[in-house]
């Protein structure tokens, strides 16, 4: 074999796909979210995570957010949930009840 070549080169396509569906939905979020959650078949959930955790480091990298992973035989092929589980106005909420507690 000539060329380029890389043992995990499936999953390095894989992961790069997953990382452009998790930009296209992280963007279509209408508020500024501090965590999301992602939801995904097992079969998938490593292509999701990235080689190495790749996307999950680029996604806290580049959009400054928590990335939950939840796997969930229910989700059906390559398709994936992204929710918001908390907001930065959450964040505060919780950061004035935690000072008001003191």
């Amino acid at each position: 074999m000539h060329g380029p070549y890389h043992e995990n080169i499936r999953q390095l396509v894989d992961s790069s796909y997953y990382y452009d569906r998790i930009k296209e939905k992280i963007r279509k979020i209408n508020t500024k979210a501090k965590e999301i959650e992602i939801t995904v078949n097992p079969q998938i959930a490593e292509s999701v995570i990235g080689y190495k955790r790749e996307n999950i480091e680029k996604i806290k990298n580049t959009y400054n957010l928590e990335v939950k992973i939840k796997q969930n035989l229910k989700v059906k092929g390559k398709k994936m949930d992204v929710k918001v589980t908390k907001t930065y106005k959450e964040f505060a909420d919780d950061d004035e009840n935690m000072v008001r507690r003191k």
